[in-house]
């Protein structure tokens, strides 16, 4: 099936538009991407392009970006967490310090209030989530797959 007959066969399923579906499976319910792959009946990758089309990935979302760090569950305990691999050189190692960044730049970028924030502190929160966002692309195969279909272009 193409990306439209799934994303037809959701709405027609469901009955609501695929944004309004996609913001409850992943802002307001507790499920992992696979999970809500499952539910929906699509491949993962298709849930993935939605996710990352309608900008509710977990890092992206803006949601979660405008939400003070006292009501932000996921950022004020990750920024609380101490290091699990910090002995590691590797890409496990390299997603968990990223994460906490990314954690400690929106807690610091939250206590200056974001008008007394510099620009900077905006930039720094947007490079963690890019990060992250290449890291989730990188594992769920994504990656590779645009990198072939760059390549192929260029030949």
């Amino acid at each position: 099936m193409t990306d439209l007959e799934y994303r037809q066969m959701v709405e027609k399923k469901y009955g609501m538009p695929l944004k309004d579906l996609m913001y409850e499976v992943c802002i307001r319910s507790e499920m992992d991407n696979y999970e809500a792959a499952e539910e929906l009946g699509v491949p993962h990758a298709t849930f993935m392009e939605w996710r990352a089309a309608f900008h509710l990935g977990p890092y992206h979302s803006d949601t979660m970006k405008n939400l003070p760090i006292s009501q932000d569950p996921v950022i004020s305990a990750a920024a609380d967490e101490s290091l699990q691999y910090s002995n590691e050189e590797s890409l496990r190692g390299f997603e968990e310090l990223s994460r906490q960044m990314l954690a400690l730049a929106k807690q610091h970028h939250d206590k200056m209030k974001k008008t007394d924030a510099s620009p900077l502190d905006r930039v720094n929160i947007v490079l963690w989530e890019s990060v992250l966002y290449c890291l989730d692309n990188y594992k769920d195969g994504t990656l590779q797959k645009q990198y072939k279909e760059l390549k192929k272009k260029m030949k």
